[in-house]
């Protein structure tokens, strides 16, 4: 992987040479910031995504409640998550989550 700025780039083993051509690629990352905050006893999750696939992974003990977009709900090692695929033209768009304490 080659960074160059906020951007990487990947070589591939087999170069895609035509149209007809597509490549698989899994990535994984995780965005460390202010996006969830508590309110009224809720956790909200708010933020603007980019990308066709996303998946958001709440903290441990929290379900979600809501969501503003069409998702898939799951869990994973025990916490709650939403993945979303983003069927629009644009390349970004808007998210807001809202869960509860399990109880």
């Amino acid at each position: 992987m080659v960074k160059n700025g906020a951007a990487s780039a990947v070589k591939l083993d087999v170069p895609i040479v035509d149209d007809r051509q597509s490549a698989h690629l899994q990535i994984t990352g995780t965005v460390k910031d202010a996006a969830y905050k508590v309110v009224n006893g809720e956790l909200v999750f708010e933020r603007t995504l980019h990308g066709l696939r996303n998946t958001v992974l709440l903290p441990a003990g929290w379900d979600v409640a809501a969501v503003s977009q069409s998702g898939t709900l799951g869990t994973y090692q025990g916490r709650a998550f939403v993945a979303l695929i983003n069927l629009n033209a644009e390349n970004n768009y808007r998210v807001a989550i809202r869960a509860r304490r399990r109880t």
